[in-house]
This record gives structure tokens, C-alpha cells and sequence, in this order.
């Protein structure tokens, strides 16, 4: 794996807040406990729906599984939530999450979250807190499921990026014509000058999608129900918190 890009978090109690003995207790309440052995996977990247965690014990690392490499973002080893907000709104995780020594997390599901949120708001405020500041500082990074190759003055281009950012999709942005790299990219996976933009994600190249295609991919598109208490329209923070909040009060969002 790549570990050059790696940062530490370790001091950082926005991006990792120290769980008190009080919050623990409050959250085991509402969590099945789980062991993991050293590699073992606790979710891998574009998992849809994978459920919050809390690490009691051990050390995890999170890696951005590129096409050509595993690039390693970050590790936690104290006492914190793990995800980000994927984790509330149900698209898929950023980066895989393996254990690199024997470690022990609670497991909070869906359903015993939003009663976790509704008995316990200051908790929840301090999840969504810690994973809207995490997502953005993926975004930051240029970690995520998808890279957009394409040039920036092309106007197909900067759709694409302009839906993906407005709904806080991470993405790695690169123009063939300012990046090298790119280009080696392009050349590997056979692509030429007339296929562009392309969007390289865990399902494969897209050649030219439309935005539909592009939401999908994204996930942005779930298997909907047909009934439901609150509908969000709308990405960006408001779109975030908004169905947080309403599940902290019980509704189905």
C-alpha cells in the first residue's frame, strides 16, 4: 500500500473525538460488540449501508482502494466513531476500513441508531459533527470512489464535477492536458482523446455518462420505498443534517 499520503488525526478531536466512559456505556445500550483479526475487513469501500462503529480496542487503518494501488488514508487507535457520513445517509463508504491488530468495536445498526439519536441528541450531534467534518476533509484530500478525467473547459466536464460536488460526493479531479499522470492513466486503460470525460470508479469506466449514470454510480440513486414520513431534496450540509435530524425524532427519512 501507499503510505505517503497518510496524516494523523491522533490529536485531532474534531476529525477523532475520545469517547468518554459515560458515552460508551450509553452507546453499548444500543450496540452488538465484534471482534476483528489482524486484516480482517470491518467494511469495505462502496459498502451501501454500512453501520456506525465504535473502537473499543485496537487499531484500524482506512485505505482509498485505487485502480492501480491501495492508498492509506489515515489510522485510528483510541476510543472514536468510525465512517463517516456515508454511515447516516446510506451511500456507499468511501475508503475500506482493516484492522492491523486485534481490535474490538461496537456495532450500532440502522434502526437502534436513530433510537440512539433520539434518547441521546448530544451524541448525536457529536456523530454528525465528526462525520460531515471527516467527508470534507476527504474531499479535501481528493480521496473517494470516483476520478473524473477530463478537460476543465469542456462543458460535460464541469457538469459532472459541478453534480458530484454540490452533493458532496468525493472526487479526484485531473486534466490530461496539466496532469501527467492522468495520462499514463488514459493510456493503461486504453482510453483515447474522443472518449473524455470519463468517470474511473469501483464498477469500472464510464465513457461520457449522463448525469443519471452519474448518480448512480455515486449512489445517489437507492432502492426506494414508496411511503415514507420526510423526503430530503437537496445535497450540500442542510441536505445532510436534515434527514439526521428527523431520524433523531423518529421519522422515516
Amino acid at each position: 500500500a501507499d503510505r505517503s499520503q497518510a496524516y494523523s488525526i491522533e490529536d485531532n478531536d474534531v476529525l477523532q473525538p475520545v469517547l468518554s466512559d459515560r458515552q460508551l456505556e450509553e452507546i453499548s445500550r444500543f450496540a452488538k460488540c465484534r471482534k476483528l483479526d489482524v486484516g480482517e475487513i470491518l467494511f469495505e469501500q462502496g459498502t451501501r449501508n454500512a453501520d456506525v462503529a465504535i473502537l473499543q480496542e485496537g487499531r484500524l487503518e482506512f485505505y482509498d482502494r485505487r485502480r492501480d494501488r491501495d492508498v492509506l488514508i489515515t489510522e485510528v487507535s483510541r476510543r472514536t466513531f468510525i465512517g463517516d457520513i456515508s454511515m447516516f445517509t446510506g451511500e456507499p463508504t468511501i475508503a475500506a476500513c482493516v484492522a492491523v491488530e486485534p481490535s474490538k468495536v461496537m456495532i450500532v445498526g440502522h434502526d437502534d441508531l436513530k433510537q440512539l439519536i433520539a434518547e441521546h441528541s448530544e451524541i448525536g450531534d457529536l456523530i454528525l459533527k465528526t462525520f460531515m467534518a471527516r467527508r470534507e476533509r476527504l474531499r479535501a484530500d481528493g480521496h473517494g470512489l470516483m476520478s473524473l478525467v477530463g478537460h476543465a473547459t469542456q462543458g460535460e466536464t464541469y457538469r459532472m464535477r459541478d453534480f458530484l460536488e454540490r452533493n458532496q460526493i468525493p472526487l479526484r479531479f485531473s486534466d490530461p492536458d496539466e496532469d501527467a499522470e492522468s495520462r499514463v492513466l488514459l493510456d493503461k486503460l486504453g482510453i483515447v482523446e474522443n472518449d473524455l470525460p470519463v468517470l474511473i470508479c469501483t464498477e469500472g469506466v464510464c465513457r461520457h455518462p449522463n448525469i443519471e449514470e452519474v448518480a448512480r454510480r455515486a449512489g445517489l440513486r437507492p432502492k426506494l420505498k414508496t411511503c415514507y414520513d420526510l423526503i430530503v431534496v437537496g445535497g450540500g450540509p442542510a441536505g445532510i443534517a436534515a434527514p439526521v435530524y428527523g431520524a433523531s425524532e423518529g421519522l422515516d427519512t
